[in-house]
């Protein structure tokens, strides 16, 4: 079916696919009756973008394009392979009985815009739409007015220097509103707003007689951590009452614990949340599938709030789903019947809100613009920005004003153990954490700087760099690195364990047992200002993490971050990724690497196929 310009290329054989993917093809040929080249190719490409992040594979832009175009790490012959004509594809998917609609049971589902999925991830996205559509199409929830307006008032009592305040909008959405999405770059108060949000969500149930329970949740166990203590933070400055205090305190989980996902056990659709408030934070890590169950956990009566940046990395796994709720990229407004529901709430007029002909989803996005932690007019706040616009001359030209006050390229060196410089910046960042007297002061200390990597393997990857790195420490006497639970092991737990009570990103720290010489035990936060030890055989899988990825690093700041860039542009060096890694730091950040690759990074966004933009945003 492919059309070829070399018929001697045996495209099953070319090692740009993975074993799953030939398996799954063979498996979906064998459904479809006999060997058939248009499906076994669709399975093929279907199942490799999925590694990609990809729901689906878009027939319709995929059509004619050579397979090395369409595929990464194809070798060279791939060049001479075309893909299928569309109408021609189509044709042949519509007639194979491996092949279904939207709806029936087959391996792969065909949509009529042409996107060809695998059936369980169409299902995940069925589900997401079906479920926002319900909480959109809903009857609006019963508040009191007069007491929303009274707490706003009181939680807002600054007015916005100029135009609305969006943190008021988003509360008053949040509210009023079965779903509210609010979406914000560091330092936009997203967790100051959700406090305030169910302080006023508090005295709401408390006025209708009603026992009010919140759930906080976040994908991963550092995310979650950092959310907890976001909260702690704010409270402790905010001036509120006991009452407020003690409501909060509630602390926040990571979204497979509060769905009951553990290990294999698989999401149970019975599964029905209790709590009348469902905060998500970084949701923009949350995957289709996590997403999907998260939607019918929450029944229709309760309030979904999901907090997140739109601009940052997607999931890890497939699907970009914060980003094409919110549709990442684009301004919109607001419908006439919104504005003139919350003008009054916030005490303004209709025509202060931005009105558009939008579809229903846009009256549930609320995006906070001023960043109170950078100055928009330069160091990380700026190019940062310019980063997320995708104008990388602005952002080189922002980093060379800056003088490296905040933020700086080191261009002439790579990372390495012979580096003077690399080993003096490893040693200034880490060595605070390891002659701490105590785990609970080392984690502490751990959180204040960090090595992210752009890549996982490779001379710049995260794991090249934690060898790197702990050649350094141990010739400055920081480490000695003989066996695996070697003193001031750092690592991160990369699998959930229910059990252990561990959840992925967990950072962790080995040392010895307290009056137990020679006994090594790993030291994890237990969230309250301590610490909890586990022996190393008790841990979930782990790695070392002197260096993380930038994936691993969502959810956490640090005051200084080293970021290192590969030697050449890659397919997953994004904008995201940068602008993601930029902003982990609150203070300083060093680029280790080509302006050429950056500025490269800058130009290519992530585009990650799924049919859920569309269904929303038309």
């Amino acid at each position: 079916m492919a059309s070829r310009r070399n018929e001697s290329v045996d495209i099953r054989a070319l090692d740009c696919w993975r074993d799953i993917d030939r398996h799954f093809a063979a498996f979906v040929e064998r459904a479809a009756g006999g060997s058939d080249e248009a499906v076994g190719l669709g399975a093929l490409l279907a199942s490799r973008r999925l590694a990609d992040g990809d729901i689906c594979i878009d027939l319709n832009a995929m059509a004619g394009v050579p397979l090395g175009d369409a595929v990464d790490d194809c070798p060279r012959e791939a060049a001479t392979v075309a893909l299928p004509r569309a109408a021609a594809w189509v044709r042949a998917l519509r007639s194979s009985p491996a092949v279904g609609k939207p709806g029936e049971f087959r391996p792969l589902v065909l949509d009529e815009a042409g996107r060809l999925y695998l059936h369980r991830l169409y299902e995940y996205e069925r589900i997401i739409r079906e479920r926002i559509a319900e909480r959109l199409a809903a009857p609006p929830l019963d508040f009191d007015e007069g007491l929303l307006r009274a707490g706003l008032d009181r939680l807002f009592p600054a007015p916005a220097p100029e135009g609305l305040d969006w943190q008021r909008v988003a509360a008053a959405s949040a509210v009023m509103r079965r779903l509210c999405v609010i979406s914000g770059g560091p330092g936009t108060g997203k967790t100051a707003t959700v406090v305030r949000i169910l302080i006023l969500l508090a005295e709401q149930a408390r006025a209708s007689g009603n026992e009010f329970t919140v759930a906080l949740a976040a994908p991963t166990g550092r995310a979650a951590a950092r959310l907890r203590q976001s909260i702690r933070t704010w409270m402790e400055t905010s001036g509120l009452s006991g009452e407020e205090r003690e409501m909060l305190r509630s602390g926040a989980t990571t979204l497979h614990r509060l769905l009951g996902l553990g290990g294999a056990r698989p999401f149970d659709p019975a599964r029905i949340l209790p709590q009348q408030v469902v905060v998500v934070d970084e949701a923009s890590m949350a995957d289709c599938a996590l997403m999907s169950h998260l939607l019918q956990a929450v029944p229709l009566e309760s309030r979904l709030i999901l907090l997140g940046d739109r601009d940052q990395l997607a999931s890890v796994e497939a699907g970009a789903v914060l980003g094409d709720i919110c549709d990442t990229g684009r301004a919109h407004g607001y419908s006439a019947a919104f504005a003139e529901r919350i003008a009054p709430v916030i005490g303004r007029c209709a025509h202060d809100v931005p009105i558009a002909a939008e579809p229903p989803i846009a009256d549930s996005i609320i995006i906070l613009r001023k960043s109170y932690r950078f100055d928009e007019s330069g160091g990380i706040g700026a190019v940062s920005r310019a980063v997320r616009e995708g104008d990388a001359a602005r952002a080189l030209q922002l980093v060379d004003a800056d003088g490296g006050r905040s933020v700086r390229f080191v261009t002439d060196e790579r990372p390495s153990a012979s580096s003077e410089r690399f080993s003096s910046r490893i040693v200034e960042g880490l060595q605070p954490a390891l002659v701490a007297p105590d785990p609970t002061a080392a984690l502490d200390s751990l959180t204040r700087f960090a090595v992210l990597c752009a890549l996982r393997r490779g001379p710049s990857g995260a794991e090249a760099v934690n060898r790197i790195i702990e050649r350094v420490l141990a010739a400055q006497g920081l480490i000695n690195p003989d066996g695996r639970w070697y003193v001031n092991r750092t690592l991160v737990v990369s699998r959930n364990s229910e059990s252990a009570g561990l959840s992925n990103g967990d950072i962790g720290i080995v040392r010895e047992r307290p009056g137990v010489p020679g006994e090594a035990a790993v030291y994890f936060s237990d969230g309250e200002g301590g610490t909890r030890a586990f022996p190393p055989l008790r841990l979930p899988e782990h790695e070392t993490a002197f260096a993380t990825t930038v994936h691993k690093a969502q959810g956490s700041e640090f005051d200084t971050v080293i970021v290192v860039l590969p030697e050449r542009p890659t397919r997953v060096l994004t904008r995201e990724l940068v602008y993601t890694a930029l902003t982990r730091a609150r203070t300083h950040v060093e680029l280790w690497g080509d302006r050429e690759v950056f500025a490269a990074a800058v130009g290519n966004p992530t585009r990650r196929m799924s049919g859920l933009h569309d269904a929303l945003w038309g």
